[in-house]
């Protein structure tokens, strides 16, 4: 999962609901900026949380979102992106998609 950097508000709050879900982030790309984010996810090498209005312009048919409710508490409205195809070479990217979708939406 490519990350937000910088340890502010964001990546605390996104580490309280993962650590609360069990699901252990593993960060193989950091940048300072939700644009950087953008990118890294957009080559499908990567899943990241993103901006809802940038998400929008990622294409259905190669990504997925989840827009979880605990991200609230941060007046943004925000989804989790993955490639599609990412899943068929990184079977935890399914699963980990899978745990976060069962522990967001009720």
């Amino acid at each position: 999962m490519a990350i937000l950097g910088g340890g502010g508000e964001f990546g605390r709050t996104l580490e309280t609901i993962t650590d609360k879900a069990g699901i252990a982030v593993v960060p193989i790309a950091e940048t300072d900026s939700f644009s950087g984010l953008y990118e890294l996810c957009r080559t499908g090498a990567v899943a990241a949380i993103l901006p809802q209005w940038m998400a929008k312009t990622l294409p259905l048919d190669r990504f997925a979102t989840v827009s979880p409710d605990e991200l609230a508490i941060l007046s943004r409205t925000l989804v989790v992106a993955t490639n599609q195809r990412g899943k068929l070479w990184r079977p935890l990217i399914e699963s980990a998609s899978n745990k976060l979708v069962s522990v967001w939406r009720p």
